[in-house]
């Protein structure tokens, strides 16, 4: 009863001090979490809506490009990311998965293009807040994810919860993360610090412990949660660089003979394994978008070395406000790479002096992999080989995201080493008789802030030397410069350098303590028994240690102080508010979509079509028209794909697409071709004569244009029937059975069809038309496309012999066609749209938009799920079992008399020499 009793108190006590120990962990990630709201607060506190949505109110029908803004660079979030969350919190909110969407071009796939981050978990979380407040909502988690997983990975690492939450704060206010915490590309990098953590501690469990599953399942959802956030080219470089900090971890305990077996390396490759397998959903048919976009065939380059300097000042070289497109010659989004001083300084003391420590030398490899591959530095262009692996396309300079992540574990070392409560390693020591009241004798002298003094110094010496040969030598970031908006670009350098060197100035003042002081204590002879100093209290020595301790806090704490301000303010202005909703409307607006209605809207303008300025003050820009509701013949996806392009038979085909933004607005000029996609309404500028055939009907006042004018195309709709019979299938359900077609046979995918009129031949993607059209025109009628939902829709059609209906809905391989509820062949027209061979008769032809590598991959994301549960119920049950095993060794030991020396006492009449009976 007794030992029962003690073991109990034991319990408890033992459960106190866990709690007591996940103390520091709370105010760790309680920092983190008050350091992403402070970045919302600047931006947000005179606003009602985060976003730069009074951009998109000015260069919008009725409005004016010209209009003053807060911020004109971030405006994807309106172009594009605003417009499709809406689009998807509409569709799940009445129970239909976003598929498809129906208002971009003549459609364009939605859960497909990756950037709509459909299932993303910022995403998930922003669908239940208000709507006002859903963006905002969903960029915090973003960043609250990023903050929380690099204190995670610190902590793994073996950082203390002071060094952690450095880099919590240094890897969420950084500017390469910050500046895109609007795109999907935040999305996908903010996990990277958890796929570090669970994925080093299904590697090498912490204190010798046996890896969990849950270690493993966290690992899985990362990874996983990374592929959903979108942006496949931000999932390939976060794949590889994370690659390189494990296969670095491997070789270097390779080198130590450390590797845990053959289990510590199967656990996370495994966890990579399925959490890329859940994500298939989405990797199959997003890859069949990204193999067919006209980005596929670009080529990316790297930045120029110049824009390393970002590192140090966000505000180098401006920031983006009111009107400042492009900065030293490229978007700022694309070149921002602020850092901090504080956090390089911290950084550079954690890697000298914490090298042998785990992840360290796995972090700095990491990174400088990240910087070879995001910049160019003299001749070392490392993503030149990119393009023999098929990652040409991808644009190498985003890897900078994850440079800070690597630098944060590296500053946590750091701030570790600043902020310790221990003295410098020593012993006490008694006098030379033995006698007398003991000293402190320093063992280690070295000093850590010695070293701080000495960093600094050399970063504002390097800084100063590199700012002086690029004004001699013109480097190319200053080459597009000149004058006083060059001196005071580059003299906002100054100001985050003044901060810093004014803390450590404090900072080797209070060092000078140390620094000072061990001279006057020899001569004094201090803390030797009967000299003069000693007081009678603890040793000046001692003393010392105490002020090197907590000056070397204070440094901490000067150097987080002018960090943090300094991060807010370099990554607020990109952070915009708006007054009023996310879609604007004016009187000009309203009444386009009172009077199109569900119709495909086209614009007349002239120059370049593949610009946003195309579209200022004539129609809406695309994507932004999705959250009007409003069909535009344009579209803005990076994942544009070439058909748009290649079935194009208007003027400008050659100008038709910018590669690298996706821009794809094309100029209908005539009758003959708003007809050929189904454009019933055409803008025009100017208020002059329409082309030839339309009827103008309604003019709209612009501050751009003077007029705008709305024009009616006669005859143009989106399904039309036409005589004879089509073309070969092209895009059809591989399982579906081989079904008679009117008068002929058709085949299924990769098959030969005979139709009414000639042979079809299916060749590659695209069906080559062999035979002739029918003598006589049929007579025939085909209804308005009726929307069942966003993925499906029907055409009613009354033909007097075999006809071609034709929908000028954008081909994909995703679309399958019934008619009268049995599955018809598909086949393309025009290069771009869809045509289906029907019978005389009236029939209802049903289109529903669904990709067979979708199923695929549910498929495949079914069988890694099914495996990860069986993995961690084995787990669970061998634990389990091992626990039960430890219990019974325990009570069995227990019921053994011991002695008071603790061995075993054996009943008398046993044991050697004993008689028996």
């Amino acid at each position: 009863m007794h030992d029962t009793l003690q073991l109990t108190a034991v319990s408890e006590e033992g459960e106190g001090r866990r709690w007591l120990r996940a103390i520091p962990d709370a105010l760790g990630v309680a920092i983190v979490i008050i350091g992403a709201a402070a970045l919302f607060y600047p931006a947000i506190r005179h606003g009602t809506l985060l976003g730069p949505f009074d951009f998109g109110k000015a260069i919008n029908l009725g409005g004016s490009f010209s209009h003053p803004v807060r911020n004109s660079v971030d405006t994807d979030w309106v172009f594009e990311y605003w417009p499709w969350l809406s689009l998807d919190r509409g569709l799940l909110a009445h129970m239909q998965f976003p598929l498809w969407n129906r208002y971009s071009g003549m459609g364009m796939p939605e859960f497909a293009n990756f950037q709509s981050a459909v299932l993303g978990l910022s995403d998930i979380i922003g669908y239940l807040a208000p709507l006002k407040a859903e963006f905002l909502v969903t960029l915090f988690v973003r960043i609250a994810i990023a903050g929380t997983g690099a204190y995670a990975a610190a902590r793994v690492l073996g950082s203390q919860p002071i060094g952690a939450a450095v880099a919590g704060l240094a890897f969420e206010l950084s500017g390469p993360f910050a500046a895109w915490m609007g795109w999907p590309f935040a999305d996908v990098f903010c996990w990277v610090g958890w796929i570090i953590a669970f994925g080093y501690l299904c590697y090498r469990p912490r204190d010798g412990s046996r890896a969990t599953p849950w270690h493993f399942v966290g690992l899985v959802a990362s990874v996983a949660f990374a592929v959903y956030g979108g942006m496949p080219e931000g999932l390939a470089l976060l794949l590889l660089v994370v690659g390189v900090f494990f296969l670095v971890v491997v070789v270097a305990d390779l080198f130590r003979k450390e590797v845990p077996g053959w289990a510590g390396l199967l656990r996370p490759v495994g966890g990579f394994a399925i959490g890329l397998a859940i994500g298939a959903p989405l990797i199959l048919p997003g890859k069949q978008l990204v193999d067919g976009a006209v980005r596929s065939s670009a080529h990316a380059q790297p930045l120029e070395s110049g824009y390393m300097l970002g590192a140090l000042s966000g505000r180098w070289c401006g920031s983006p406000l009111s009107g400042q497109h492009y900065i030293c010659g490229t978007n700022y989004y694309e070149a921002v790479g602020y850092v901090g001083v504080a956090i390089l300084v911290l950084a550079g003391l954690g890697m000298l002096r914490s090298w042998g420590a785990p992840g360290v030398i796995p972090a700095v490899a990491a990174g400088a992999f990240a910087v070879l591959v995001s910049y160019r530095i003299g001749p070392i262009d490392l993503w030149s080989l990119a393009s023999h692996v098929g990652l040409g396309a991808v644009v190498p300079s985003r890897a900078r995201i994850l440079v800070p992540f690597f630098l944060a574990l590296l500053a946590a070392r750091g701030a570790d080493r600043l902020a310790s409560s221990r003295l410098p390693a020593g012993r006490y020591e008694r006098g030379a008789n033995g006698h007398g009241r003991p000293r402190y004798v320093p063992i280690d002298q070295r000093v850590d802030g010695k070293v701080l003094v000495a960093l600094s110094t050399s970063v504002i010496v390097v800084v100063g030397v590199v700012l002086l040969a690029a004004r001699v030598a013109g480097d190319a970031p200053f080459s597009a410069m000149s004058g006083i908006v060059a001196r005071v670009r580059q003299d906002a350098l100054h100001v985050p350098l003044a901060v810093t060197a004014l803390a450590v100035m404090l900072t080797a003042a209070l060092v000078g303590i140390y620094l000072v002081v061990p001279g006057r204590a020899r001569a004094t002879g201090e803390g030797v028994p009967g000299r003069a100093g000693n007081s009678g209290n603890r040793s000046r020595t001692y003393r010392r240690g105490v002020a090197l301790t907590w000056s070397a806090r204070v440094a901490l704490f000067i150097l987080l102080l002018a960090y943090v301000p300094t991060a807010i303010a370099t990554t607020t202005p990109l952070l915009t508010f708006s007054h009023g909703g996310p879609f604007p409307e004016n009187p000009e607006l309203v009444a386009l979509r009172r009077i199109v209605g569900s119709a495909l809207v086209g614009v007349v303008h002239p120059g370049n079509p593949a610009s946003r300025s195309a579209m200022a003050g004539l129609g809406i820009t695309p994507e932004e028209n999705v959250g009007y509701e409003i069909r535009e013949l344009a579209s803005y996806d990076a994942l544009l794909p070439k058909a748009l392009v290649e079935g194009w038979t208007g003027p400008e085909r050659s100008a038709l697409v910018d590669q690298v933004a996706g821009w794809f607005i094309p100029s209908v000029d005539s009758v003959s071709l708003a007809r050929r996609y189904g454009v019933e309404y055409l803008l025009m500028a100017g208020g002059g004569p329409g082309p030839a055939g339309t009827r103008l009907v309604h003019d709209f006042p612009s501050k751009d244009f003077g007029t705008v004018s709305l024009w009616k195309v006669p005859g143009a709709q989106q399904a039309t029937l036409e005589p004879g019979a089509a073309a070969s299938p092209l895009w059809t359900d591989p399982a579906a059975p081989l079904r008679a077609a009117p008068g002929g046979t058709a085949a299924g995918t990769g098959g030969i069809g005979t139709g009414a009129r000639g042979t079809a031949v299916r060749t590659g993607g695209i069906g080559t038309a062999v035979g002739t059209a029918g003598k006589g025109a049929s007579t025939g009628h085909a209804s308005a496309l009726s929307w069942l939902d966003d993925n499906t829709f029907a055409v009613r059609v009354s033909a007097s012999a075999v006809a071609t209906l034709v929908v000028r809905v954008t081909d994909d391989p995703g679309w399958h066609a019934t008619i009268d509820g049995k599955p018809i062949p598909l086949h393309r027209h025009a290069g771009m749209t869809m045509a289906v061979q029907v019978p005389g008769g009236v029939h209802t032809i049903v289109f529903h938009y669904w990709p067979h590598a979708l199923s695929e991959g549910l498929w495949i994301a079914a069988a890694g799920a099914a495996a990860m549960v069986m993995i961690v119920a084995i787990e669970l049950l061998r634990a389990r079992l091992l626990s039960r095993r430890q219990v019974s060794a325990g009570r069995r030991s227990r019921h053994l008399p011991r002695s008071d020396t603790g061995a075993c006492r054996l009943p008398p009449g046993t044991g050697a020499g004993a008689t028996p009976g």
